[in-house]
């Protein structure tokens, strides 16, 4: 999920022929829900709107904590590229329906002028009349996470600098929230033992390569059985279906 934990993971387990693997050149992308919604007082005329992507010191559906600042670096780096963030469907990259014009930081957290380019398709159109009506007010972010703390007693993430992608317009139904939670309780989990040096099973390790480091399950077992899997027997009397506690989340879900 972020280049921390791959670091980590390379850095406990990985053998110098797995790096490129375990560190991949691109990461899976992050998704958070904000708490807040777009605001019928915030719409404008043909598309355009405004609202927070993100809201600073409050816990999100996911158990992290985005801290002030946390967009400084990369509202920079979006300004000196002299480009614009995309604004998309749904988190699909394959369904962009506009750009985000401004976006900075204030005390609350990180505001955003969007514009949907109604005239591109029908595509944009439906969405804006979802916006209008309020019957889609959701907005979430995609990124990266570049520095994070955590704290273990209460089970928060802290993420102090965000590598922002992309923001999109969201629906979330209660189920999905629910599965997603559970996503993200997991790598908590594994972030935990990852810090504490605890060895992680066959099992544990494929599913940090996959959801963590964005490897397929090919990839990912090619990793394991070229050297961790000696690894372990040589350093933990741990096996291959002894999962400690562990159930293996719902497969196909974004963390």
């Amino acid at each position: 999920m972020d280049q921390h934990l791959a670091r980590q993971l390379t850095e406990r387990f990985g053998r110098k022929d797995a790096e490129t693997a375990v560190l991949p050149p691109t990461q899976a992308l992050d998704r958070s829900l904000s708490p807040m919604r777009i605001k019928r007082a915030e719409l404008g005329d043909n598309g355009r709107f405004s609202g927070y992507l993100s809201i600073f010191n409050n816990v999100d559906f996911y158990g992290e904590i985005v801290r002030p600042g946390a967009f400084t670096e990369t509202i920079k780096n979006w300004k000196a590229e002299g480009s614009v963030m995309p604004l998309l469907w749904q988190h699909s990259s394959f369904e962009p329906i506009g750009v985000w014009n401004d976006l900075k930081e204030d005390d609350t957290g990180l505001w955003a002028d969007g514009q949907i380019l109604v005239d591109a398709g029908p595509l944009e159109q439906r969405a804006w009349a979802h916006v209008k009506a309020g019957s889609l007010s959701g907005l979430s972010i995609g990124y990266y996470v570049n520095k994070w703390s955590m704290d273990e007693e209460e089970g928060i993430l802290y993420l102090d600098e965000i590598d922002l992608r992309e923001g999109s317009l969201v629906t979330f139904p209660a189920n999905r929230e629910a599965q997603i939670d559970t996503v993200k309780k997991t790598s908590l989990e594994l972030r935990r033992r990852v810090a504490h040096g605890e060895p992680l099973t066959v099992r544990q390790m494929e599913f940090a390569l996959r959801e963590h480091c964005g490897l397929s399950k090919a990839e990912a077992r090619g990793v394991i059985d070229t050297g961790y899997k000696t690894w372990l027997s040589q350093s933990s009397d741990l096996g291959d279906d002894s999962d400690h506690g562990w159930n293996e989340p719902p497969r196909g879900l974004n963390i």
